[in-house]
C-alpha cells in the first residue's frame, strides 16, 4: 500500500523535475510561475487533502491564484 509520505515525497521530485522561475505558497497550495512559450511550470497544487473546505474559501483562494 501506498502512504501519503510516499505521494508527497514524489509530487516533491516531480515539482523538482522541471522548476518553476517564481513558487508561492498560500496555504497549503502550491503555485508555480514560469514564463517562456510553453508555460508549463504554470500551476496551482493543492497541496493536502482539503476536504469538507468551504466553497467561499476555495473560491478565494482561486481568486488570490489568479491575481497573483
Amino acid at each position: 500500500m501506498t502512504s501519503l509520505d510516499d505521494i508527497a515525497g514524489l509530487e516533491k521530485l516531480a515539482f523538482n523535475a522541471w522548476p518553476a522561475l517564481r513558487v508561492a505558497h498560500v496555504g497549503d497550495w502550491l503555485l508555480r510561475f514560469s514564463e517562456g512559450y510553453t508555460k508549463r511550470a504554470n500551476s496551482v497544487n493543492a497541496l493536502a487533502p482539503a476536504r469538507d473546505t468551504p466553497a467561499g474559501d476555495i473560491e478565494a483562494r482561486v481568486a488570490r491564484a489568479e491575481a497573483l
